[in-house]
């Protein structure tokens, strides 16, 4: 009988002991989970950070040379923000860099991803946008973030946006030439007056 009790009492504390190690052990990839997550997350937009941005697209450029897919790499930039931080303050171009993101995430699809590349500029990584969609896609945007009103005490105000549209190409030998076109794109919606797109397939087709 007492030889049965002990027995019981160490199966007990067996039991106990095995849920405890796997409590711990749940706990504790959650909290990896969250950790890994918290580094790939912007703390200020809630999008993607640039670090996410630079795996995904090393991701995505193999899995294009691999499959062929087709994936719209697209950069945002915020027009004139720097405008809007001298003159409404830093706190106002924090919420315009967070209704910029809800804009856009409200306008992709699952498959999509948004990151913020750096300051005021976002990068888009788009599957199966084709260039005689991206161009439709990127006006939509355009309009309407134009269409957003911000107000700071009496004075009420836009913002635009301008966007820059590239494919990989297969010519490339890393992401980075896909970024530089997009780049390049972005720098001519800016030079070319500001709250547009331009799309940039050099060397992208096939």
């Amino acid at each position: 009988m007492i030889f049965s009790i002990v027995l019981l009492v160490i199966a007990l504390f067996t039991i106990a002991g095995l849920y405890l190690v796997l409590l711990e052990r749940w706990y504790s990839q959650k909290s990896h989970k969250k950790f890994n997550e918290e580094l790939n997350i912007d703390a200020l937009t809630k999008a993607y950070n640039r670090r996410a941005a630079m795996i995904d697209l090393a991701k995505s450029f193999k899995f294009y040379k691999k499959y062929k897919v087709i994936k719209a790499i697209i950069f945002l930039d915020i027009d004139d923000f720097k405008k809007i931080n001298d003159r409404y303050g830093h706190d106002q171009g924090d919420i315009v860099l967070q209704k910029i993101v809800e804009v856009i995430q409200n306008n992709i699809r699952n498959t999509d991803a948004l990151y913020r590349w750096g300051g005021e500029e976002f990068l888009l990584i788009c599957d199966g946008l084709r260039p005689e969609n991206a161009m439709r896609f990127a006006k939509k945007i355009l309009e309407q973030i134009k269409q957003v009103e911000y107000q700071v005490e009496d004075e009420k105000y836009k913002v635009t946006i301008s966007m820059g549209i590239s494919y990989f190409s297969p010519e490339d030998m890393d992401y980075n030439e896909v970024i530089k076109r997009a780049d390049m794109a972005l720098y001519e919606a800016k030079r070319n007056g500001k709250n547009q797109a331009i799309l940039n397939i050099e060397r992208a087709k096939e």
